[in-house]
């Protein structure tokens, strides 16, 4: 459901980008939920993301959790809070790699 030059933000890899013609709206090129994304990368793609904002984001399902599980080092919280305000679950895909893909669509 893209066309070349749309954007589409993977969050934990950039595999889709190059095959399917479509842009990486961010310049954080992946997340993580450990230290290796600080709160601060999360703060910029969420800006980056509002600025031009995709009409799909690739998701790892296993970072949707509560805050409360989170792990010190773990800064998602602020974009699944992102991700569930401006975006709807539009379908879970077979996990790959032990990632939980999930795509989710632009409200």
């Amino acid at each position: 459901h893209t066309d070349p030059g749309d954007a589409v933000f993977e969050s934990y890899r950039t595999v889709v980008n190059f095959p399917l013609m479509v842009e990486n709206p961010a310049s954080v090129a992946m997340l993580r939920d450990t230290n290796y994304t600080s709160a601060e990368q999360v703060g910029k793609v969420m800006g980056e993301l509002r600025a031009r904002p995709p009409k799909y984001i690739l998701w790892n399902g296993a970072w949707s959790k509560a805050n409360h599980e989170r792990a010190a080092d773990d800064h998602l919280g602020p974009f699944i809070d992102f991700l569930r305000a401006n975006y709807q679950l539009r379908q879970q895909l077979a996990t790959v790699y032990g990632i939980d893909i999930q795509v989710w669509e632009q409200k």
